[in-house]
């Protein structure tokens, strides 16, 4: 494994990790080299897809990654991080490791992780990268999951621990064919889950399943309705996982079924909690007064509008909703602890050609942002012929089925 992964390789991959790959393949004298070309340039795209995600293995010119499509899809520093406070002191099996970064938090606070990967080259680079991290509390296998040999695996945890269950299973099963397209539903997910899960069920009380945040809360619910819980894991506003939360087999109501919207800062991390009952039976206040003007505007992060908690967050915080179908809120009172963007409105315009034609004089640089309009942001800039960047927002959005423009001024940072 150490010849493998040779110096001449590894001072490579360093000195070229932030060049196009186009450009080393056509530059580069093949036959000064010892090792594979096209393998290196490999290692350089799996690893760049870390450079942001985990900017601290990514650094590392010690560790390798041979899989773009694993790095893609593995979880942030940030994510794997809020995982891994679910579970302390203890046993954890990490079912479909790939790159292994939810694994290497898990291993920093419990006692045995058992990682699994199917891919067996992928295994043995985690394996390797983890004795250089000096994490000895692994054990590693390359098993293909499926429902016939699940239970054997399972088994043999419990009898060399000497338990009767797994005190926590974690499974973020493969969202991409080999072929590399995108899978859409979790029971086209590799490995199917759906297949053993009442194995699982057997050996573990306690199951997390991440998937796409392009899924759909209600449809999985519909495939599993097994969920208790559902985590919404956004970093810096963007949606990046869902996490369903499994103990048993029994199905539960929908209207039970709690979300938590999660949004995780550099700063701080928001957390909004409530069930699907809770939103649907929440009393929302609209709009009262139409003049907005010294009013501040709340735009719920990127995790409240997956989960769909529209209502509840206008119960919750005592805020007004513009309108039914636009998601912006205001209050004439500051929240400071809101979880989203909070701007200062400071002047309200009617969307006629007459107000707008000329608007970009005034405003030369916005961020433009629609909201319930029938075109979108990037519209919305080519039509106000305003470019993009500056202190200034503009939210266009409709409300009492009249369309406005909202020249705001941003309060927070997130």
């Amino acid at each position: 494994m150490e010849d493998k992964y040779r110096s001449s390789l590894l001072e490579f991959v360093k000195n070229n990790r932030d060049k196009e790959i186009s450009n080393i393949l056509l530059h580069t004298k093949v036959d000064t080299l010892d090792f594979d070309l096209k393998y290196a340039c490999k290692l350089i795209e799996a690893k760049a897809k870390l450079k942001h995600k985990f900017p601290q293995w990514y650094n590392n010119e010690e560790l390798i990654f041979i899989s773009s499509i694993s790095s893609e899809q593995s979880s942030s520093f940030q994510t794997a991080e809020h995982k891994s406070n679910y579970i302390k002191d203890s046993i954890v099996l990490d079912l479909t490791g790939g790159t292994g970064i939810d694994s290497y938090f898990f291993s920093l606070n419990n006692r045995v992780i058992y990682y699994n990967e199917r891919d067996v080259n992928l295994m043995q680079a985690t394996q390797y990268n983890f004795k250089k991290l000096n994490i000895f509390n692994v054990n590693f296998s390359s098993l293909s999951i499926d429902k016939e040999n699940i239970e054997e695996y399972l088994l043999k945890i419990c009898v060399d621990n000497s338990i009767s269950k797994i005190p926590f299973v974690y499974i973020d099963p493969a969202r991409r064919a080999k072929t590399g397209c995108r899978l859409k539903g979790i029971e086209d997910y590799e490995p199917n889950i759906l297949s053993f899960l009442e194995i699982l069920y057997k050996y573990s009380d306690k199951i997390i399943v991440k998937i796409s945040p392009m899924e759909d809360i209600s449809t999985i619910f519909n495939s599993l309705p097994s969920i208790e819980k559902i985590d919404i894991v956004s970093v810096n506003n963007e949606c990046k996982e869902l996490l369903l939360f499994i103990s048993n087999p029994i199905s539960k109501e929908y209207d039970n079924l709690l979300l938590s919207a999660i949004n995780i800062t550099p700063e701080y991390k928001q957390v909004t909690e409530f069930s699907i009952y809770q939103e649907r039976e929440a009393i929302v206040k609209y709009m009262s007064d139409e003049s907005l003007l010294e009013h501040y505007l709340y735009d719920p992060n990127s995790s409240i509008l997956k989960s769909g908690g529209f209502k509840i967050i206008s119960q919750l915080f005592s805020i007004e909703k513009l309108d039914k179908n636009t998601h912006l809120y205001s209050s004439k009172n500051y929240i400071s602890d809101f979880p989203g963007r909070i701007f200062k409105i400071e002047e309200v315009i009617e969307f006629k050609s007459k107000n707008i034609n000329n608007l970009y004089k005034n405003y030369p640089k916005a961020n433009i942002i629609s909201k319930n309009l029938p075109f979108n942001s990037q519209s919305l800039k080519q039509r106000l012929r305003i470019d993009d960047g500056g202190d200034i927002y503009i939210f266009g959005c409709t409300i009492n089925l009249s369309k406005k423009l909202l020249i705001c001024k941003r309060l927070n940072n997130f």
